[in-house]
């Protein structure tokens, strides 16, 4: 565990409420949209989030410190959202990538310049065909590649949230790239 993440930990295991408001602001986009990836309903996803963080609050002086506060609070999230979407099984769902409609994950955010029309209309293109493409995959392989490609966990951290062996991990991930590569280039045409 990194030692800010420790001394964040340390303050709110006493009491402290500043604490744990900074652990909400850092953390909350992502808990959010990790909800969402498994719930694909906003509404849902921000309930899941409230739902995280209560008990995070709650339970955080259980928190044994063997891994990463993150890691701790994905796992809450996916067990959260894994038992919203089961009670709320039969309800409409959105598609895998609306949750990145008003993000642009494909845009180059290092240079921050304003892309022309055309680059527009094939950044937008791309985003269509990933959507796509994701959603023909199984959700353990949109789950892998979610949480290796968007969330950037390691892959001994993946292993760790889903209870599975490093090999599997990686494994399974390659599945996931292969699938998604083929599906890609349906769509190429």
């Amino acid at each position: 565990m990194r030692r800010n993440e420790k001394g964040l930990v340390a303050k709110i295991k006493v009491g402290d409420n500043k604490a744990f408001e900074e652990l909400v602001q850092t953390y909350q986009k992502r808990i959010y949209m990790i909800a969402y990836g498994i719930l694909k309903n906003e509404s849902d996803a921000y309930d899941a989030t409230q739902d995280v963080f209560l008990k995070v609050f709650k339970y955080i002086k259980n928190f044994k410190e063997n891994s990463s506060l993150y890691t701790w609070m994905y796992k809450i999230t996916r067990n959260v959202s894994i038992d919203i979407y089961r009670k709320k099984r039969n309800l409409s769902s959105v598609e895998y990538g609306e949750q990145y409609k008003n993000e642009s994950i494909y845009t180059d955010s290092v240079h921050h310049k304003v892309a022309s029309p055309i680059e527009q209309v094939q950044k937008r293109e791309l985003s269509v065909k990933m959507a796509k493409a994701m959603n023909k995959l199984s959700d353990d392989h949109k789950l892998m590649l979610q949480l290796r490609e968007f969330e950037d966990m390691s892959y001994a951290d993946i292993a760790e949230i889903l209870d599975i062996s490093k090999g599997t991990v990686m494994s399974r991930l390659h599945h996931a790239r292969m699938n998604l590569k083929k599906y890609l280039k349906e769509y190429d045409n």
